[in-house]
């Protein structure tokens, strides 16, 4: 399930994860956890999840947060 969320505000990173979340997939195995990347899209008074996009897959990590170099830390 997810266990850790960071929001990646826009300085340093790839830009096209400007405005995302990266949420930290973990399911006990290498095989099947990651790290995905998502934004949300304004829908009336609420929010919709908008396109998911892989960003690490194979490893086991349990947390994640955009460091001070603009880089993902896992």
């Amino acid at each position: 399930g997810p266990s850790g969320l960071a929001y990646h505000p826009g300085a340093g990173f790839d830009p096209e994860l400007v405005d995302h979340f990266a949420l930290v997939d973990f399911r006990g195995g290498a095989r099947w956890s990651g790290i995905d990347a998502f934004r949300l899209v304004p829908r009336g008074a609420s929010y919709a999840l908008g396109e998911v996009r892989e960003l690490v897959r194979g490893a086991l990590p349990t947390d994640c947060e955009f460091g001070f170099d603009g880089a993902l830390w896992y």
